[in-house]
């Protein structure tokens, strides 16, 4: 694989956040969604780590765009809403 084109984590902190915006819309995939009474939050798999995106329910503002790993705390939410059924 090209070095130069996978985005790992430390690249993707250190990029503006029109960039961050522009590596999730172009290289992630949408893996989980949920919503509180005030925000909705956008769960993205961006090749070995996540991003949440956060946005006001009123005004669908983005607040807040969020890296992380699979050991991160972040991502305990998303797991709680995991439903497994029998195969």
């Amino acid at each position: 694989m090209d070095d130069k084109k996978y985005m790992n984590f430390e690249k993707f902190v250190n990029l503006t956040p029109e960039e961050q915006s522009e590596s999730v819309f172009v290289e992630s995939v949408e893996v989980a969604t949920y919503q509180d009474n005030d925000y909705d939050y956008v769960l993205y798999q961006l090749h070995s780590f996540y991003v949440e995106k956060k946005y006001s329910r009123i005004t669908q503002k983005l607040l807040y765009v969020v890296a992380f790993d699979c050991s991160s705390k972040l991502l305990d939410v998303y797991l709680k809403r995991v439903k497994l059924t029998a195969l």
